[in-house]
């Protein structure tokens, strides 16, 4: 035995007579923990000395400085030990009975807790780190075995930022950037990171309100793996989803592309005189347009279904296009003996931004599904346009009594491929598609439909629509002495919807028997004719002139349907529609004065105006030229017209035009960059601002955004009628100086909006038409109406010009489909759309329409060519049907 172990075992001995006397039980260990003494009262204690490794492990984060409290339980008594560090490398460990304080009993559970987490954690404050737990360490292995308790941040960020990167440099430094400055800046923290063994975790951290961290490392390797499948299976899933649509519509495309060769044979054979008036010919007509509707529905679900589908709002008249949707269907309500009614509340605006096409659509379903399920004695059928005070949203009413729905079956009529029951695909027909469409469209205008139904009673339906208004209402633009006035008719069902508008506007409606004697001042009598021919109108007429009544005929005006609303068109009497009732026709009667002056020009001399306004017109279409100048000859007004953009600008600099007329699709320079230049020059010269005004058939929102950025007054929509014309010369006459006016007069400036006249909107009931009944190939009469009063021969020349035109674009067309030159081919279509209006090839132009539209998509549409196929197959017809009445025009001559 050396000299220094004998002095070991007197320290020893010392210790030993030293913790003996202690109250509580205590042992000392070396660095080792190895037990080098302990006093008498741990000893006696069976269940202390039988127990001691449990009293090591828990002393271990003491003695590593992690902890300053450990707890442990020796045979159901919970201890707290505690430690005093000693000489020679001895520590001393007092064993209390005594119970924790219930913070440090609360550390004690949170640190066994965090222990125990499958997570890796981490707590930090005050830029050191204060605890990880076994999982953290096992994830970071250059964390080792060493204690990281009281380690500054800083010092790993780099070992951090190493681990995340994997060799990659920049990465490494982009990451320690990131995690110091989330550190520094106290901000939380959130990322990824893929193991080296191939696990992936997510870092998660939440600040405490101390300013600490506490942070945890999920592994997500499970779920990432979980959510790549489901990638990989949605993915396969679209694409099968994506060959069902494309098989739908080329399928749709290769049927519909004979059909609708089929249907324009039929309709040429039609307008032949050894077929006209075949009952065969009419059948198959019927049923070739049914199966062409019933195709087009299964293409419209296909792109719904490919998610293809993209919404054109423009400015839109509500109540001229519900006017024309009642007046589509009035011919088949009248067939069935359904009463069909409309009443648009006047409190709404007046034009609102929609898409047209997709609207009309919704309500052209729901008012054919009211007519088809209604076969009542006293069947009726009301279509209702409201405004809702709390929402300000639009809700379209469609409302019948007709067979009605069972409760159990509403919930799925909007589902496709569905119907109320077995029953009414065997009685009524129909694919279950319609109403799922419907749906589609109107939760992609943002709005939604619903119904209310009881079977044997009838159906409500409600489309709520989120439109933005873009003019003032009907009540604010009314006639202000329309409450001096008294409306009297025989009709109930006029009287019905009469008295509703009555309430509105606050003029008299009263039903009557028949006419009194003598006519009251401000009182109209709108008679119910009871007829539906000629013969019947001629009649009725004769019965008012043999009444010897001494009424002004100004003051009486005959109910007509819209069936034969021309029947008689040397009627006396003013003739108004019976259904649906037109606010426009009603309010005329009572401003007479208006109509007995049917230009505003009347009281203005053409020398007046030519002396007035100064006019440029830019048009690079022959075509419109030509409507034009004819417009304009006829109004015996002097104007000057440019072919471009180009030479309109050298026009400008030589004569002080102060009106601008000007095109807005045009080469080189579109109609909106000609404005922009045109207003540099006045700015340059300081000169008197003109009019400018734009002439074009695109009536986006686009278009309007870019005319008033450029300086443009107002926009007209193409084609621009004479009636339109004359109260635009009007408008522009009054607003312009008279000859004598000083010319440094201020001039009027512009309006700080541009918006679509209201009346500028080309309204035409067979345009609406047209779109139920593609057959319809053109109409010569709009021609006129654009116009005015033409001769044959005119007509004849304008004509054969518009269809060497039209045979002459034709081919390009077909070159840009073959090279794909969709932007170009939009332009033309755009072109050729406002010049098939001139004639009245209204389905033309609504084909032109979709080709031009898909054309300016980004990316292209995809059925782009089942578009161009369509208006394709209209413009063979329309070249067909030209030929075939130029060639009659010819043997007469």
């Amino acid at each position: 035995m050396t000299i220094k172990d004998i002095e070991i075992n007197r320290d020893l001995k010392k210790t030993q007579s030293l913790i003996n006397l202690f109250y509580h039980p205590v042992l000392v260990v070396n660095n080792d923990l190895d037990i080098l003494a302990s006093n008498n009262k741990l000893n006696e204690s069976e269940a202390l000395s039988s127990n001691l490794p449990i009293i090591i492990d828990a002393i271990v984060p003491l003695l590593n400085g992690e902890q300053e409290l450990a707890f442990c339980v020796i045979e159901g008594e919970e201890k707290l030990c505690t430690v005093m560090p000693m000489e020679h490398g001895r520590t001393l460990v007092k064993i209390a009975r005594s119970k924790p304080s219930a913070l440090a009993k609360r550390y004690y559970n949170l640190v066994t807790a965090i222990d125990k987490i499958p997570d890796a954690a981490i707590i930090c404050s005050d830029g050191k780190i204060d605890l990880v737990n076994e999982h953290f360490q096992n994830i970071f292995p250059f964390c080792g075995n060493k204690s990281l308790n009281g380690v500054p941040l800083d010092s790993i960020l780099n070992d951090f930022s190493d681990y995340f990167a994997q060799g990659d440099s920049h990465l490494q430094a982009v990451t320690y950037r990131f995690l110091r400055r989330k550190f520094n800046s106290k901000q939380e923290i959130s990322l990824s990171f893929t193991a080296p063994d191939g696990q992936f975790y997510e870092y998660r951290d939440n600040l405490t309100f101390t300013g600490g961290r506490v942070g945890l490392i999920i592994n997500e390797s499970q779920i990432k793996g979980l959510n790549e499948q489901l990638e990989i299976s949605f993915n396969e899933a679209t694409a099968l989803s994506n060959a069902k649509s494309n098989f739908m519509a080329a399928m749709s495309h290769e049927v519909r592309t004979p059909l609708n060769g089929i249907i324009g044979l039929l309709d040429l054979c039609e307008h032949q005189e050894e077929f006209k008036g075949n009952e065969l010919l009419k059948r198959v007509s019927k049923s070739s347009a049914s199966l062409l509707s019933l195709i087009n529905d299964v293409l419209d679900f296909t792109k719904f279904d490919a998610n293809m589908v993209q919404l054109s709002p423009s400015n839109v008249n509500l109540r001229v296009l519900c006017e024309e949707l009642i007046d589509t269907f009035y011919g088949q309500a009248k067939q069935q003996n359904v009463e069909l009614t409309l009443f648009v509340d006047p409190v709404i605006s007046r034009i609102v931004s929609v898409d047209e096409h997709r609207l009309t659509q919704v309500l052209t379903n729901l008012i054919s599904n009211g007519l088809k399920f209604n076969q009542k004695l006293n069947a009726t059928l009301r279509l209702e346009v409201l405004q809702d005070d709390l929402t300000n949203y639009i809700h379209f009413n469609v409302i019948d009594n007709g067979i009605g729905i069972e409760s159990t079956k509403i919930h799925t009529i909007f589902d496709r491929f569905t119907q109320a029951n077995d029953d009414i695909h065997k009685t009524f027909g129909g694919t279950g598609l319609g109403l799922s469409i419907c749906q589609k469209i109107v939760q992609l205008m943002g709005g939604g439909i619903y119904v209310d139904s009881e079977l044997g009673k009838g159906s409500t339906f409600v489309v709520q629509l989120p439109l933005e208004a873009c003019s003032a209402s009907e009540i604010e633009l009314a006639p202000a002495n329309l409450g001096s006035f008294t409306f009297e008719t025989n009709s109930a069902v006029f009287f019905n919807d009469l008295k509703r508008y009555a309430e509105r506007f606050h003029f008299n409606a009263r039903l009557i028997d028949s006419l009194p004697g003598n006519a009251l001042p401000n009182h109209f009598y709108l008679l119910d004719s009871s007829s539906s021919s000629e013969a019947g109108l001629i009649k009725t007429e004769q019965a008012l002139h043999d009444s010897r009544s001494t009424m002004p005929t100004s003051q009486i005006a005959l109910l007509v349907d819209n069936v034969n609303m021309h029947a008689h068109t040397h009627s006396t009497f003013k003739q108004i529609h019976l259904v649906p009732l037109k606010l426009a026709e009603l309010f005329s009667l009572s401003a007479p004065q208006a109509a007995a002056s049917s230009t505003p020009l009347a009281n203005t001399s053409p020398n007046n105006i030519s002396d007035r306004l100064r006019i440029l017109v830019v048009e690079d279409n022959p075509d419109n030229i030509y409507v034009l100048k004819k417009q304009f000859n006829a109004l015996n007004i002097k104007a000057s017209f440019s072919i471009s953009a180009e030479e309109a600008i050298i026009f400008f600099e030589q004569q002080p035009f102060n009106v601008v007329i000007s095109d807005y699709q045009m080469p080189v320079i579109t109609g909106g960059e000609l404005i922009g230049i045109l207003r540099g020059l006045e700015e340059s010269e300081q000169r008197p601002k003109a009019t400018m005004l734009i002439l074009t058939a695109d009536n986006s929102k686009q278009c309007q955004a870019h005319c008033n950025e450029v300086g443009v007054d107002r926009i007209l929509m193409k084609p621009l009628t004479l009636h339109t014309l004359v109260e635009l010369i009007s408008r522009l006459n009054n607003e312009q100086p008279t000859p004598s006016s000083s010319i440094e007069t201020t001039p009027v400036e512009p309006e700080p909006e541009v918006h679509f006249f209201e009346d500028d909107f080309f309204d035409d009931s067979s345009e609406v038409n047209s779109k139920i009944d593609p057959t319809r190939v053109f109409d010569i009469s709009a021609l006129t109406d654009i116009v005015g009063d033409i001769s044959p021969q005119e007509e004849y020349d304008y004509l054969c010009g518009f269809e060497k035109n039209l045979h002459k674009d034709f081919p390009h067309m077909c070159d840009l489909v073959d090279v794909k030159d969709w932007q170009a081919l939009s332009k033309l279509a755009h072109k050729l759309k406002s010049s098939a209006r001139i004639v009245g090839a209204y389905h033309l132009s609504q084909k032109c329409e979709a080709v031009e539209h898909a054309g300016r998509q980004e990316p292209v549409d995809q059925l782009i060519l089942l578009d161009w196929e369509e208006m394709k197959l209209a413009i063979e017809a329309l070249i067909a049907h030209l030929r075939k009445y130029l060639e009659y025009h010819d043997s007469t001559q």
